[in-house]
């Protein structure tokens, strides 16, 4: 495509980072695939990113900018762009800001948006994310009006999961019947047409649920939703999000709080 000849045009390509055997994600090896535009909107990987590359087509580790996360912003039929969880995102969010750096015109991203991108961020896994949105906190860019906006996109992104989820196991508890040994219950979770490409790569985790469904004495769809939930620590990752969200309002609030003293001073 177009933009696939602009960026190699420019020494960059599309990759999908991803583990080699996904199966066994703490020991397998991490590694770079080379993808089209086309490739990269069908693919459920979220790991994205633009990196240089030489003349071979191998990616270059030794340059400045030499990767470049990259997020695939879904729009609705009218036109309204999505985040996480499909909650709509602020329209202002899409506009950059031309700025003049070193002699060269710069876009640079909405700090709001950069803001929600990092803070779904794995900090084990990424602590570049975290200390990136200390760094902007620094700037004084990010402001507290801001802040509120990622903290309700944030959470209405979490109910809209939520009902997603408990939307699933609903349907799929429809299937599951009170006697139904574990492997049964399994195959219910692979044929469902959702469930059935999640699962891949956690097989393991969705044998363990269909074991604890199965020794269940209640099959209730609510029950289903209270083992999935526990199993899968759903509440609990959510509390780190909202965690997170509070942790760069303080930095935010705090970065306010010290330029005012200055100005006192």
């Amino acid at each position: 495509g177009k933009l696939d000849a602009q960026l190699e045009k420019r020494g960059y390509g599309l990759f999908v980072n991803r583990k080699e055997d996904p199966s066994n994600p703490e020991t397998s090896r991490r590694i770079y695939e080379r993808v089209g535009v086309s490739e990269i909107n069908r693919s459920p990987e979220t790991e994205l990113m633009i990196a240089s590359i030489n003349k071979q087509g191998e990616i270059v580790e030794d340059k400045t900018l030499n990767f470049i996360d990259l997020h695939i912003i879904q729009r609705t039929d009218d036109g309204k762009s999505l985040g996480w969880g499909n909650v709509e995102l602020p329209e202002e969010w899409l506009a950059s800001e031309n700025i003049d750096f070193q002699g060269q015109e710069l876009n640079i991203s909405h700090p709001a948006k950069v803001a929600y991108y990092k803070l779904h961020g794995n900090y084990e896994k990424r602590p570049y994310d975290r200390t990136d949105l200390e760094a902007l906190a620094k700037t004084g860019k990010l402001t507290y009006g801001h802040m509120t906006q990622v903290e309700h996109t944030i959470n209405q992104e979490i109910e809209n999961r939520k009902k997603q989820a408990e939307a699933i196991f609903m349907r799929v508890a429809e299937n599951i019947k009170s006697n139904m040994p574990q492997e049964t219950i399994y195959r219910v979770f692979e044929k469902d047409e959702i469930l059935g490409s999640y699962i891949k790569g956690k097989e393991n985790a969705f044998q363990e649920l269909s074991k604890k469904i199965a020794e269940s004495s209640d099959k209730s769809a609510r029950a289903i939703i209270i083992i999935a939930f526990e199993l899968f620590n759903i509440e609990d990752s959510y509390k780190e999000q909202i965690d997170k969200v509070n942790e760069l309002k303080q930095w935010v609030s705090d970065i306010k709080e010290l330029d005012k003293i200055r100005k006192e001073e």
